[in-house]
């Protein structure tokens, strides 16, 4: 029969072994857990950036596919211009389009917004902001036209390194278009470029691209158009130079 004098302890070199042993397991364990963490956090970034990134290309095409269509060039409005600022090319583009949802509640509004989007500084990179002016009078040469100013500003992506729009006029890719082209484009190219918060050289960027053309509008613009010109060619009146 074993006594109380027969029992024993666990021996100092067993207790450091054994702390020593549990110090590593929760080493290991918070380490392992703090990598998933980052992880998760990584993956989280990436994809509310790509997320947001493909939210605008969706909602350019969508405003660009309600542009506001008319068969007088003089009352349509699409006009691209760029802006170098401390180096870097902030483009803007602002454009006429149509709408059944009104962009504020209890107010009166037409179906027709002049809708602008275009780049702001923030402080290590740019964001892409949209602008609605939801009072627009159409037609610009009615006496009661009043250009269109103000609206409700959207931060719609931050993190943003390019927003670049270029325009086709059948002969050549212009990186403006102004309002004294007089006709729309036979089709547009815009290129979004974004990083992840946590890439600071854009060594992963996010690119988006989008193609537009707006072919009726053209076909019916240039149909009046050349029925404008030859309703003024037959109005002159031939001069007689038999007296």
């Amino acid at each position: 029969m074993r006594t109380a004098g027969n029992r024993r302890g666990f021996t100092l070199i067993e207790m450091v072994v054994a702390s020593v042993i549990g110090v590593f397991i929760t080493v290991v364990t918070v380490g392992t857990l703090r990598t998933i963490a980052a992880a998760r956090e990584s993956i989280t970034a990436a994809t509310t950036a790509t997320d947001e990134i493909r939210f605008v290309c969706r909602l350019l095409r969508t405003d660009l596919a309600n542009l506001y269509r008319d068969s007088r060039i003089d009352r349509l409005r699409l006009v691209g211009t760029v802006e170098e600022t401390s180096g870097t090319s902030l483009s803007s583009m602002t454009m006429w389009v149509t709408s059944g949802t009104p962009a504020r509640r209890m107010q009166p509004e037409g179906d027709v917004y002049e809708v602008q989007y275009f780049l702001t500084p923030r402080e290590e990179s740019l964001a892409l902001m949209r602008r609605v002016c939801p009072i627009v009078t159409v037609p610009r040469d009615d006496e009661n036209y009043v250009e269109s100013v103000g609206g409700m500003l959207t931060t719609l992506a931050e993190n943003i390194v390019s927003f670049q729009v270029q325009y086709y006029d059948g002969y050549e890719w212009l990186d403006q278009w102004p309002e004294e082209q007089e006709v729309l484009p036979e089709l547009m190219q815009i290129t979004l470029i974004g990083r992840l918060p946590n890439d600071p050289e854009v060594k992963r960027p996010i690119i988006r691209s989008i193609a537009v053309t707006f072919p009726r509008v053209a076909e019916a613009l240039k149909a009046t158009l050349d029925e404008e010109a030859e309703t003024e060619f037959q109005d002159v009146s031939p001069i007689d130079v038999s007296q």
